[in-house]
């Protein structure tokens, strides 16, 4: 498994599951982070919702027809869309109409 700095906790329960976000450096809550990624996993291909009180969680609800290749596509989109982020494609100005969406 790679291990990502910004990925604080992966938690869950049968298909719903939680990807919380953190700032590398400080440990806090990363909302900004959240929203560049699932808008990423979006223009990808994937929809990951930025959930939670401070808005650095992302939900991964997929659906009940779920198939072993589209949970594997998923989680290649996620881990694109996180290089991605890490590599700033993604930047503030693209997610100021995105965020809190």
């Amino acid at each position: 498994a790679v291990r990502r700095p910004a990925v604080r906790e992966v938690r869950g329960r049968g298909l719903v599951h939680g990807v919380e976000m953190c700032d590398p450096a400080s440990g806090g809550a990363a909302p900004d982070l959240a929203a560049k990624v699932s808008l990423r996993a979006f223009e990808l291909g994937a929809i990951v919702f930025p959930v939670g009180p401070a808005g650095n969680v992302l939900e991964l609800t997929p659906p009940l027809t779920l198939s072993v290749g589209d949970a594997d596509r998923a989680l290649e989109i996620l881990d694109h869309a996180l290089d991605d982020v890490d590599r700033g494609v993604v930047t503030d100005d693209k997610i100021a109409s995105f965020h809190g969406w």
